[in-house]
């Protein structure tokens, strides 16, 4: 198994993550938390009652937070609470002060701590203690690693939090923390809240080339001597040429987590996120997750939606929303069964574009359905594709996976005088590994249809410059709605990932399409690279 792969399995394990103060003994200047910070310890009862949810949600991950976590009196229980309960790993991030004290260091190891994160910031004592604002902060922080090194933790990792006084000694930070043996880093880029948005603004980096390059040699020089780097926060075009570092989507639930009572506020009373100023959200890692969400929103206080999904394979049955959609994506099993279903819809007068997954022999092509408003039919089956070549007048719609990729490699000639308008999209997945099993490097792939007409749907122009190309309204499938027409929080992130979660390189601004193109889908970045972007 690759790093990269291991890096994919623990960034998917299910976390449950519990706050046990309100109360930091540092100061960063670039807090986030520094508004909710009251002083306060929570509760005994009420930790055990919240590490003891996390099993119940099917958690194996337990990750101790604050404020700063460690000055809570109960700390060292809480980490023997959840061994005791049965978590897998039970973990602590923390400015790593509490721990230079040997007892305190070697009874949280004992009680089962099996990993420690320290926020670090410098790699001198006049760098992080002046991010962190007390002094000797950074003497105390080295001896708690030093201490739970020899008390003999599993894993000792260290936080770098990027900011215009730190990023240009970046490597130097890195290198210093791997020489004293740590062996894992997670890069955090600041977001516009608390302390930094108060008072700090002049410690946001710029995204720009210089910031990329310095980015390029801190990484080179952690992984040539062996060690782990993550990112978190960071806009993924700064990652290009590193693209394995690209933030796992699925975090993006964190954050929605994190924020869960602002956004259920959005979603059940209207009320709009008290963070939604341009100039903060310009400056935002969630600004595209809030624009797509508010679009949903319009769209259901308007009460028409641009374009709905509707999964016949999973004997799913559409809600209250679709009558009130323009266009209708059918997902059906097969082809009598999609038929039959937009019979069902002779009243309606929406446009449909319809995907058969199967074709039985003894399913025989229903000419029926055509009497109703079919834009398209489409598939990435290659024995589906083929009968389809001869399916009425009917548009086809080739969805390019690594299927049909196969198949198109072998009939791509059928296709020189085709009779009738073909369309080729391209197959969402939420993850990197369903990318890896299932899909195909779309540039390549379009290659075996150069020089032919054809009409790209919701892909880069760049991926075939010969052909058309338009943007079409993404379809939400209806597990996004919970009851009529609420928004399902989670499903609605789902959504998101797999099919609004697109990025552009940073070539990208320079080419004529840039204001017609939405992007790259995220996962075939982090799988195939900004590279697939050719900038017209």
């Amino acid at each position: 198994m690759t790093i990269t792969e291991e890096m994919q399995i623990t960034a998917h394990e299910k976390r449950h993550w519990v706050r046990l103060t309100y109360a930091c003994n540092n100061r960063c200047l670039f807090c986030h938390d520094s508004v909710v910070q009251s002083g306060e310890m929570v509760p005994r009862n009420l930790l055990d009652a919240q590490i003891s949810k996390g099993l119940e949600q099917g958690a194996k991950r337990l990750i101790l937070s604050g404020g700063e976590p460690t000055i809570h009196p109960d700390f060292i229980k809480m980490v023997a609470l959840g061994k005791r309960l049965g978590y897998r790993w039970v973990q602590v991030v923390t400015n790593g002060r509490m721990f230079a004290y040997k007892s305190f260091a070697s009874s949280a190891c004992a009680a089962g701590l099996d990993e420690a994160t320290f926020s670090l910031h410098g790699h001198t004592a006049e760098l992080h203690d002046r991010l962190v604002g007390v002094k000797g902060a950074f003497e105390q922080s080295i001896e708690g690693l030093h201490n739970l090194m020899s008390s003999g933790i599993g894993v000792l990792s260290v936080d770098v939090v990027l900011t215009s006084l730190n990023l240009s000694f970046l490597p130097e930070i890195l290198d210093f923390y791997i020489e004293r043996g740590i062996r894992e880093f997670d890069l955090l880029w600041l977001v516009p809240f608390g302390r930094v948005w108060q008072q700090g603004r002049d410690l946001f980096v710029s995204e720009d080339q210089e910031t990329s390059l310095i980015l390029r040699k801190a990484v080179d020089l952690a992984l040539a001597k062996g060690a782990v780097v993550w990112t978190n926060r960071l806009d993924p075009p700064m990652l290009e040429g590193l693209e394995d570092l690209i933030q796992d989507p699925g975090k993006i639930h964190d954050e929605v987590r994190g924020r869960r009572p602002k956004f259920q506020m959005l979603l059940d009373e209207g009320l709009e996120l008290p963070c939604k100023q341009p100039e903060r959200c310009e400056l935002c890692f969630m600004r595209s997750y809030c624009e797509a969400l508010d679009s949903v929103l319009e769209q259901k206080n308007k009460g028409i939606y641009q374009a709905l999904s509707v999964d016949l394979s999973r004997g799913e049955k559409p809600l209250g929303p679709w009558t009130r959609s323009r266009r209708l994506y059918i997902r059906g099993v097969s082809c009598s069964k999609a038929a039959s279903f937009v019979r069902s819809l002779s009243s309606w007068g929406g446009e449909i574009v319809c995907e058969l997954e199967q074709m039985p022999e003894n399913d025989p092509m229903d000419q029926d359905w055509q009497a109703a408003t079919l834009t398209r039919v489409a598939s990435s089956n290659g024995q589906v594709l083929e009968q389809l070549l001869s399916f009425g007048s009917v548009s086809l719609e080739i969805i390019l996976d690594r299927y049909s990729a196969e198949w198109l490699e072998k009939n791509a000639h059928r296709f020189e005088f085709f009779p009738r308008p073909l369309f080729v999209s391209l197959r969402r997945f939420r993850d990197s590994g369903q990318v890896r099993f299932r899909g195909t490097n779309p540039v390549s792939t379009l290659l075996s249809l150069e020089g032919l007409e054809f009409t790209l749907v919701n892909l880069p122009a760049c991926f075939a410059p010969w052909a058309k190309s338009i943007e079409e309204p993404i379809a939400l499938e209806m597990d996004v709605f919970s009851q009529g027409d609420s928004v399902h929080l989670e499903s609605f992130t789902d959504h998101f990932i797999k099919n609004a979660y697109s990025v552009f390189s940073t070539r990208c601004k320079s080419c004529r399409r840039k204001d017609h193109c939405a992007g790259i889908p995220i996962n075939l970045v982090r799988e195939f690279g900004f590279s697939l972007a050719r900038p017209m």
